[in-house]
């Protein structure tokens, strides 16, 4: 199209809020105020945009080709063309989330979520013709491969707030989002369990090729998503202490911190291989840990639970603690907020855990 002449939409909130410029295809003025005059202008009177765009469809078969085929390309623009698949919107949406500010860690398991519906469904269907059956099937299917309840959940949620995404930026038909509004088995919420002490040493050695990411997470508390992000430039030395220098980037909170390396992780931590690739070894870690008698309700994320008591059991205060784990204060917590926390503070808190 050339750069001519232009009409401007409004979407409202629903659909984005945002302008959108659309040329007219002409650099004909005559041409120009035929398209608003005739075609446009007498719709606004009685419409919203939105539904201008709907109407323009029916009322345009009374013109000519040319005209009919140039306001369908504004169509098409807002609310998305009929050929685009489910797999060129996901690939959009991932690009959105590419340049926003969410952690890595969460862009990741969006992408994950997403990936996982595809499974189940046929990536060149046309993302309008999603419906119920599909939803129920992606469901079903998930549940069959002993997906947990609360993963479930989350997958649903994250696929829900792509279509959400589509119908703002149109690329989908408003309302799609409630073919995926279907009943997802219930979530028992339960606090993660802690580790006994005395069968610490089983549980980080429970997998024998794969010790490191589970002995590091006892010894610092650190998220799964963080420990299998460290590489070698996340150790720096400050003020001869050797340290976890934790970016945002690789943070479940956007938030850097440091955590000092503990006495008893220093040995094993001299050459960090690359611990991303082994990371999917987390749900083998889960099923067989649960293996071990006394330890049937913990899983990976039961060594920070582990790292915050054997700390609490010793007496560190609060403010070091969430220093270390990386907790956002609450307001019951906003003094902790604002307690300064030395190095030297967390080197002995961290040295505490058995």
């Amino acid at each position: 199209m050339s750069y001519g002449y232009r009409l401007n939409f409004y979407l409202p909130t629903r659909y984005g809020g945002k302008r959108i410029r659309i040329s007219l295809g002409t650099s004909s003025e005559k041409r120009a105020l035929e398209l608003r005059d005739k075609i446009v202008m007498p719709l606004m009177y009685e419409k919203t945009a939105v539904d201008v765009l709907n109407a323009i469809a029916e009322k345009i078969e009374t013109h000519d080709k040319n005209l009919k085929n140039e306001v369908a390309e504004i169509k098409n623009k807002i609310f998305g063309r009929d050929d685009m698949d489910i797999e060129s919107a996901v690939k959009k949406y991932l690009n959105y989330l590419d340049r926003s500010s969410l952690a890595k860690a969460s862009k990741q398991n969006y992408t994950a979520a997403l990936h996982r519906m595809l499974d189940y469904l046929n990536p060149l269907t046309p993302l309008n013709n999603l419906d119920k059956p599909m939803a129920i099937h992606c469901r079903d299917s998930l549940i069959e491969d002993n997906m947990s309840p609360t993963r479930l959940k989350f997958t649903f949620q994250s696929f829900r707030a792509f279509l959400r995404w589509c119908e703002a930026e149109g690329l989908s038909k408003p309302a799609l989002v409630e073919n995926f509004l279907i009943t997802l088995p219930k979530v028992k919420k339960t606090h993660t369990s802690d580790i006994p002490p005395h069968l610490a040493d089983k549980a980080m050695n429970v997998i024998s090729d794969w010790t490191l990411i589970p002995r590091i997470s006892r010894y610092t508390g650190m998220r799964l998503t963080e420990v299998s992000s460290l590489t070698p430039n996340h150790l720096i030395t400050m003020h001869t202490t050797l340290c976890f220098h934790l970016t945002s980037d690789i943070t479940k909170t956007s938030s850097p911190r440091i955590i000092p390396v503990a006495e008893k992780l220093k040995p094993y931590i001299t050459d960090l291989p690359d611990l991303k690739i082994t990371a999917h070894q987390n749900d083998k870690y889960n099923r067989k840990v649960k293996t071990i008698p006394g330890l049937e309700k913990v899983s990976f994320h039961s060594w920070r639970v582990y790292a915050n008591t054997r700390m609490l059991e010793s007496g560190i205060d609060k403010a070091v603690r969430m220093k270390i784990l990386g907790h956002k204060t609450t307001r019951d917590d906003i003094h902790t907020g604002y307690t300064s926390v030395q190095l030297t503070e967390l080197i002995k808190a961290v040295n505490t855990i058995p």
